[in-house]
């Protein structure tokens, strides 16, 4: 049960982050992992795996295995899926637009960014 009650409790201080506006990761206290790291440290990682560097390799994977990890407790928490069907490597395509567009955010402003704009509210 005390299990039970720290998942729900994290996914519960997810959710609240994700939905407020203007969320960084720095406001996150907790939060670790690649999602604190720049924007400009994600451009830098996917131009060393573009030329075939395993190290930029390997830590554009982590970028992902981060951004995966956080949307899929995200979708626990909302029960639905926030990516409303569109394929991860599509929404990573986005999250690296959004950095090369705004390279001083982090990744978690990044990612977070893009959900809340997949999941705006329908105009009445």
């Amino acid at each position: 049960m005390g299990r039970l009650r720290g998942v729900v409790l994290w996914t519960t201080l997810g959710v609240g982050l994700w939905w407020s506006p203007g969320a960084r990761a720095e406001d996150a206290g907790g939060l670790i992992g690649m999602g604190v790291r720049s924007c400009d440290d994600l451009s830098l990682a996917e131009v060393s795996a573009g030329r075939g560097d395993d190290l930029g390799v390997l830590a554009l994977r982590r970028y992902e295995d981060w951004a995966a990890g956080f949307v899929s407790g995200l979708n626990l928490a909302a029960g639905r899926d926030l990516l409303r069907n569109v394929p991860f490597g599509g929404f990573m395509r986005r999250v690296s637009q959004h950095c090369a567009d705004h390279p001083r955010d982090d990744v978690f402003t990044a990612v977070n960014s893009l959900l809340r704009q997949l999941n705006a509210p329908e105009p009445e």
